[in-house]
């Protein structure tokens, strides 16, 4: 039989039509004539029939025009008619269809709405870290962010830094022209509200006037801030808080406005609400802004350092670009205007350069954050998972197809065309996506939420995690996988040997359907082996981090501070406050063990300059350093640390006392490598200050984070601190007899027993400081295995769908093979061994690709390689096992086959 072209197949275009004009033309030309001989047989000569039947009919090539376009319109109609009867009839056969075998078509419905949902949802997380821009902010495409790209002198490394010293930023605003606007900001993440027991804690930014008119959002009540305001003898203090805010501690926004809130050590007065949704330009929720002069003294401190140097740095920098203006020219006169202002400041990088980025997007090249690039994975893994579903439907639908050649090859027999049995098995399929598509928006709405937060716990949402655009996501991906998993099985279900068909019936089959069948299978095993090496890299990863010595014991540690600034206490007088809240926190029956220090590891550290007495000059410290602590003698033992050589501070350690110091192993093989440090007197500060002596050494520990390389650190007695020109910040270390957690409230109140007008102390467990750190490895782990279990059990069901339809379809050959004397074990051994050699062979590809691509997921593991063999033995144990499984069950129908039945079938 003569094929039609594909295409022609497909759209139904059976044979060309007749031109309409023709039709038309031979229509016009029969009344034409007709006319003419009626006005010759009343009497008129030829010519002047002719003529009048011309004056007549008018203009025939109007008439002709008019009606071309009514007889299209009127087979677009009909056309149009057709095909929605087409459909409908397609729609109520597929349907009737899926009734006959509800098991079927509820399989493929969950198998699709897996898929198609777990790619909505990460789009959803995606969409708002990277794609959507700031909720309110005018023209988002001109505004940008102000980076750094720095490095130490001597020191190959750089690094890029989003944070910039109050200089910087007036260096770029007085003498930069490629900005319409600029703007500085600084977030103080928990600031309390109120005093006393009764205290809240709000995100507060610090915001210069130019803020909101950079970002071009208007109030929804009130209004903003202005330069008069922005001063710290301003006569009143003035505030702006969020919509959420208002609605969730003010009684709502017209209520808020008035309101007074006591921040810090201030009152301000709210004047003004921001619209629904507004966060500035970052993710996370802000609860109040204050303008930035009045109140950097309550968070930054009175001192007013931060205004002379360029090494505090800590402010966030905006800029609206002028019209013309592209990044690149903006980039290279921040670079200049940089340069030019620290040309002759000492100690500071003076090769830096500056670098204009956009507020969202893939270009956005500033400081790493881990949760953008554990969610870019993350969708990665979820499009994997959808083509493993892909794959495992369309397995599905051929083994479906195949099942009814009989029914197929019966209609093609009967006249209807291949190309309306395309349509019809296309639309099978595409009503099969639209009830995943149904699935997928379920899915989207519940884990979108979950996801936000567990991804985003502090970001506020006003909108659901089932928006139009993740909804018009969904969509697309329901379009287009019910097209990827249709078509091909409906184009070769559509091309069946009649004769052998009919013969055979469901069967039958060729091994070119078998191999297709089988190619799939193997891609299923392929991608689930990606999916699974990556949570079993991950979940490596994060064990490694868990039990890494991180040189404490964090697990029943507290750290507590309170800021005495705020409560008005000189800072002579913050010293001896802290000394009596130790005493008062050992006598607590929950605590075991209570130490003060200036720093905590992973919260905050100091460094100052030191010099070696034994040496000309000192060397510089790779990676920054060395960082200091000033510490009580309980310190050591409070975190758990471990002495190394030498001993740590005791009693007599006082003030007045010969200074001392003890290093961590870090300093000490950095500057006197292979030798003792023991008995070294190194000079802190200035040099007219004493020189402190090594008296001992003590294990390393990490400093800021997890993953650094352990930096070199000194402690010094926190009595000694003052006198050697350090911090005189404190903080308190509590290690605690049963869950540190639950004595916070303990704690807290303990504190706010030690004095009248304090803010509410900040009470938090040595674990939630690290737990950030850890995060990334965890999500990574739990959304990896996710995705790898539920890749596992698609790829399962698939292999176990193809294999039984190759039991069905070998039926005949198992029934002569037992009646020939083939035992069952030799029966289970043939099918295993199809089965699992195609499965055999989608994990050689899939390990092959993850050798490959490892490399790129090595960024985000942690002491792990991405070719570990344990992972990958592991894995390829795991599928295997699993494959063996679902095989071993259509395995054993095989030996249950009767010889008589088997040869009577067909």
């Amino acid at each position: 039989m003569k094929r039609l072209p594909g295409a022609r197949r497909l759209f139904g275009l059976a044979g060309r039509r007749a031109p309409v004009e023709q039709e038309i033309d031979a229509e016009l030309e029969f009344h034409f004539r007709t006319e003419v001989e009626a006005l010759m047989a009343a009497g008129r000569s030829p010519a002047e029939a002719e003529a009048e039947a011309r004056r007549r009919f008018g203009d025939l090539r109007r008439t002709r025009a008019e009606l071309a376009r009514i007889d299209l319109g009127q087979r677009a109609k009909e056309r149009r008619v057709s095909r929605l009867e087409d459909l409908r009839q397609d729609a109520a056969y597929a349907l009737r269809g899926f009734r006959r075998q509800p098991g079927f078509a509820l399989a493929v419905v969950l198998t699709l709405g897996i898929g198609i949902g777990a790619n909505a949802v990460m789009f959803g997380l995606l969409d708002r870290l990277l794609l959507r821009p700031p909720a309110h902010v005018a023209d988002p495409g001109s505004v940008m962010r102000f980076q750094l790209t720095e490095s130490d002198a001597g020191i190959s490394e750089s690094w890029t830094n989003e944070s910039m010293a109050w200089r910087t930023y007036l260096d770029q605003r007085d003498h930069a022209g490629y900005f319409a606007s600029a703007a500085a900001y600084f977030t103080q993440p928990e600031m309390a509200v109120g005093r006393g027991e009764g205290a809240s804690k709000a995100r507060v930014t610090l915001a210069t006037p130019s803020y909101f008119g950079l970002l071009g959002v208007q109030p929804a009540r009130g209004r903003f801030y202005g330069e008069a305001e922005d001063r710290p003898e301003a006569p009143e203090a003035v505030a702006v808080v969020s919509w959420h805010y208002a609605e969730r501690a003010l009684g709502g926004a017209d209520e808020a406005l008035g309101s007074r809130l006591f921040l810090g050590s201030r009152t301000y007065t709210v004047i003004g609400v921001t619209p629904k949704g507004f966060n500035g330009v970052d993710l996370d929720a802000v609860d109040a802004w204050i303008p930035f002069h009045a109140g950097a003294p309550d968070i930054v401190g009175r001192s007013g350092e931060w205004r002379e140097t360029y090494n505090w740095q800590w402010l966030k920098v905006l800029a609206r670009l002028k019209p013309g203006i592209t990044r690149e020219r903006a980039s290279d006169e921040a670079t200049r205007v940089q340069r030019a202002a620290v040309e002759k400041i000492p100690n500071v990088d003076h090769r830096a350069t500056a670098e204009l980025v956009p507020l969202r997007g893939f270009d956005r090249k500033a400081v790493s954050h881990a949760r953008e690039r554990v969610a870019l994975w993350l969708a990665s893994v979820a499009f994997v998972l959808l083509l493993i579903v892909c794959a495992n439907v369309a397995n599905l639908l051929l083994a479906r197809a195949a099942s009814r050649r009989r029914e197929i090859a019966v209609r093609l027999a009967l006249g209807v065309g291949r190309g309306r049995l395309v349509r019809q098995l296309l639309a099978e399929s595409l009503l099969l996506a639209l009830g995943g598509g149904v699935v997928a928006l379920a899915i989207a709405r519940w884990g979108g939420a979950v996801l936000r937060a567990t991804v985003l716990p502090t970001v506020t949402w006003v909108d659901s995690p089932l928006d139009w655009r993740v909804a018009g996501i969904t969509a697309l991906a329901t379009l287009v996988t019910g097209l990827l998993t249709g078509l091909a099985p409906a184009l070769q279900a559509s091309r069946p040997a009649l004769t052998s068909a009919l013969k055979q019936g469901a069967a039958g089959g060729g091994t070119s359907r078998f191999r297709l069948r089988g190619g799939l299978l193997a891609a299923q095993a392929g991608l689930s082996l990606l999916l699974l090496v990556g949570a079993g890299l991950f979940v490596r990863s994060l064990w490694r981090v868990v039990h890494t010595d991180i040189g404490y014991q964090p697990s029943r540690l507290l750290v507590a501070e309170v800021d005495l600034d705020l409560a008005g206490y000189p800072r002579p007088a913050q010293h001896g406050f802290y000394l009596q809240a130790l005493e008062r926190m050992r006598g607590l029956p929950g605590v075991e063990r209570a130490a003060l220090a200036i720093n905590s590891p992973f919260w905050t550290m100091h460094s100052t300059r030191i010099r070696l007495t034994d040496r000309d000059s000192t060397p510089r410290v790779p990676n920054g350093g060395p960082y200091y602590n000033g510490v009580t003698s309980d310190y050591f033992a409070t975190l758990g640390m471990r002495a190394i050589a030498g001993r740590l501070f005791a009693a007599e350690d006082r003030a007045g006392s010969q200074p001392v110091m003890v290093i961590n192993q870090r300093m000490g093989e950095f500057f006197w490598p292979g030798g003792n440090p023991l008995g070294k007197c190194v000079r802190i500060g200035a040099d007219s200050l004493p020189c402190a002596e090594i008296v001992g050494v003590v294990a390393n520990a990490r400093v800021n984070a997890i993953q650094e390389r352990s930096a070199a650190m000194y402690y010094v007695p926190l009595d000694q601190a003052q006198r050697l020109g350090l911090s005189q910040s404190r903080m308190l270390f509590l290690k605690t007899r049963r869950d540190p957690a639950g004595q916070i409230s303990e704690v807290r109140r303990a504190f706010l027993g030690l004095g009248t007008n304090l803010p509410l102390p900040q009470v938090r467990t040595f674990q939630s400081q690290i737990d950030p750190e850890i995060q990334p490895w965890r999500l990574g782990a739990s959304m990896f295995g996710v995705f790898g279990l539920l890749a596992l059990l698609v790829a399962a069901i698939g292999l176990y769908s193809v294999m039984s339809y190759a039991v069905v379809q070998r039926t005949r050959e198992f029934g002569i093979r037992s009646a020939l004397g083939a035992s069952s074990p030799q029966i289970v051994r043939a099918v295993m061994r199809d089965g699992l050699g195609l499965v055999v062979i989608g994990i050689a590809g899939g390990a092959a690709i993850a050798l490959l691509l490892g490399r790129l997921l090595e960024p985000l593991l942690y002491q792990t390689s991405p070719r570990d063999p344990l992972v990958l033995a592991g894995v390829i144990g795991t599928l295997l096992v699993a494959s063996g499984a679902a095989v071993l069950v259509p395995a054993r129908r095989a030996t249950r086959v009767d010889p008589l039945e088997a040869l009577r079938a067909d």
